[in-house]
């Protein structure tokens, strides 16, 4: 219920000023960054004491650094960070639709058609992490599409909802 919240919270707050590139530009510093610093410095400090305790392996560093650019709650040790890539691609999605369907009632019919989507693409995604996967490389049957873009049918449509009802939600 918590996340479903968040996401239609962030549509009722989401601004789509500006040309395409200045609301990816915008988004990418108050989304992207603050992930990379933070996952990264998780990462760096990690390693460091690994290395002053002898347990570092070069393999383990390149996989959790591949974690990060793949970014799903699978492939981080920071697990609750998984949404912020996620959401910068999924706010950048909202503004396209909203600058693509002008109508209110077109707005309203891709939000019920990215809810129904939504629910399929993730059924399709829904298996259990097997044993065997790839050492050097992410299985997108266990671990989602990158920045967990299996699920942005269903979280665009929350944000499109958002934003469709903040006059009613903000007063």
């Amino acid at each position: 219920f918590h996340m479903p919240l968040f996401f239609v919270l962030s549509g009722v707050f989401l601004r789509q000023g500006g040309s395409i590139g200045e609301v990816v530009k915008n988004r990418f510093d108050a989304i992207f960054k603050p992930y990379l610093f933070v996952a990264c410095s998780f990462g760096l400090a990690k390693l460091a004491f690994d290395m002053a305790t002898s347990r570092g392996e070069a393999s383990t560093w390149i996989r959790y650094f591949a974690g990060i650019a793949y970014g799903t709650g699978a492939t981080l040790d920071t697990v609750p960070l998984w949404f912020l890539p996620h959401l910068f691609a999924a706010s950048i999605a909202t503004v396209l639709v909203l600058r693509t369907a002008q109508a209110s009632h077109l707005r309203w019919a891709c939000v019920i058609v990215g809810l129904g989507a939504g629910i399929f693409i993730m059924r399709l995604f829904e298996s259990p992490r097997g044993e065997g996967n790839w050492p050097w490389l992410f299985d997108p049957r266990h671990d989602g599409l990158p920045w967990s873009l299996d699920l942005l049918p269903l979280t665009t449509s929350m944000l499109l909802a958002g934003h469709l009802l903040r006059r009613d939600l903000l007063t």
